[in-house]
């Protein structure tokens, strides 16, 4: 029997047309001369065209079972377009064209290549009104084989993403992101740590920029340590806000902001100024020609005293009171007072005192001191300084003779004297009793 299908006749004979007629999905093609039964392939197999056939075509695999069962596809323009190669334990697909990269002078062997001369553009689409549902990437990794896999242990990285680029020569490592495991990790327990990568200029070694760990810390140049920050960044938030705000908007000042779970502290710029708030109330001011502004007008130093050498640095700020006592140059004695008050503040090493005595009996010899200053005088010429008596009482004195008094350089006394209206020398004044008086003055301390 002749047939002429698209001007090309074709013989079948009975016996062909009898074997395409006995199978169901028997398919009739022709070799280019005659008409031939071709036997209906498996499930899920599809025709495809393959020239080395009698019949040009053949039953191929549809969905692909092996990883060598499908060895191309190709466009419209008949060029090759996906390639899977390979077997079950290492297979690589290709998009576009297949090479082998070389990246800081090692080939890299890529499971999935996907090239383009224009912008090679992955999408990943999910359509789900389920909030938690979206698009993913995993990248997975365990110890052992894929059939028998073991746990990870901490230090394994699970994840890179990394972007190259080409030198002239080979790709080179710009920058990366590793995902790694922060600590030992255990059943519903793989504590993460996700490390921020990138090579200086002038090499292509990648160094660690920025490192989140486990703990939620934050670390900028190195890896902090658990429960630390070892470059003195720690960014952490259990409430509602952040905690640290940088913010700006057209027209507005630049603002960094500090929250706390007791209110809002601010650190902000307005104008030429700096200002610290807390819950908006102004606490301080730096003005553009550097006057400090304080609202509450107070400012606290240490109960210890961090001494500086810097003549124009002020160290210390401290108010007190202090016990005076009475004491002999002779035997110094011990004294019964009915008053014995004093009071000081200390600026810098500038020392202001007062004091009130009133006593009712001594022990002590020799000559009259005042002793309990609260602060060592500075020592040499310098540090006597003159101090004020008044509200005197009971006081022996040589006749027509007045008292006065001088803090002793490197002490901690007073020395009383006595002289003459007429300007001759100043004496001692004997110990006493019972008398009463007042101090007040003010000397360097040693400190």
């Amino acid at each position: 029997m002749t047939t002429s299908i698209g001007g090309v006749s074709l013989t079948t004979d009975s016996d062909s047309l009898g074997a395409l007629t006995a199978t169901k999905g028997n398919v009739a093609a022709a070799d280019g001369t005659n008409w031939n039964a071709l036997a209906v392939g498996t499930n899920g197999q599809v025709l495809t065209a393959d020239s080395t056939q009698t019949n040009g075509v053949k039953w191929g695999t549809g969905i692909i079972s092996s990883h060598a069962g499908l060895s191309g596809l190709s466009d419209d323009d008949h060029t090759q377009y996906l390639l899977v190669s390979g077997t079950r334990a290492a297979t690589s697909i290709a998009i576009g064209r297949v090479d082998t990269m070389t990246v800081n002078g090692a080939s890299v062997a890529a499971s999935l290549q996907s090239h383009s001369d224009t912008q090679a553009v992955h999408e990943i689409h999910t359509a789900s009104a389920t909030a938690a549902i979206s698009s993913a990437i995993y990248g997975a990794r365990s110890r052992g084989t894929g059939a028998s896999p073991t746990a990870v242990s901490s230090g394994d990285t699970l994840f890179r993403m990394a972007g190259v680029g080409y030198d002239g020569t080979d790709y080179a490592t710009s920058a990366a992101i590793d995902f790694i495991v922060d600590a030992t990790p255990g059943a519903n327990d793989m504590p993460g740590r996700v490390d921020f990568l990138v090579s200086p200029d002038g090499s292509q070694t990648m160094a660690t920029a920025m490192t989140i760990r486990s703990t939620g810390n934050i670390g900028i140049g190195a890896a902090p340590a658990f429960g630390a920050i070892d470059n003195g960044v720690l960014i952490k938030n259990s409430g509602a806000r952040v905690g640290i705000r940088l913010e700006t908007t057209a027209g507005a000042t630049g603002q960094f902001e500090i929250y706390a779970e007791s209110g809002l502290g601010t650190l902000d710029a307005r104008g030429n100024d700096i200002r610290f708030t807390n819950t908006a109330t102004e606490l301080m001011r730096v003005g553009a020609s550097g006057l400090v502004t304080l609202p509450y007008g107070q400012i606290k130093f240490p109960a210890a005293q961090n001494a500086s050498s810097d003549v124009n640095t002020l160290d210390d700020y401290e108010e007190g009171t202090f016990t005076p006592t009475v004491i002999g140059t002779g035997t110094a004695g011990t004294g019964t007072y009915s008053v014995q008050a004093g009071s000081y503040t200390k600026v810098g090493r500038l020392v202001s005192f007062q004091f009130y005595i009133n006593i009712t009996d001594h022990t002590g010899t020799g000559n009259m001191q005042f002793a309990g200053l609260p602060f060592t005088a500075l020592g040499g010429n310098a540090g006597y300084s003159a101090c004020s008596c008044s509200f005197v009482g009971n006081v022996a004195l040589t006749a027509a003779n007045t008292l006065n008094a001088y803090v002793v350089a490197g002490g901690t006394t007073i020395d009383i004297q006595q002289y003459t209206t007429g300007g001759s020398a100043s004496n001692a004044v004997p110990i006493d009793a019972v008398f009463y008086i007042m101090v007040s003055g003010s000397y360097q301390a040693s400190a």
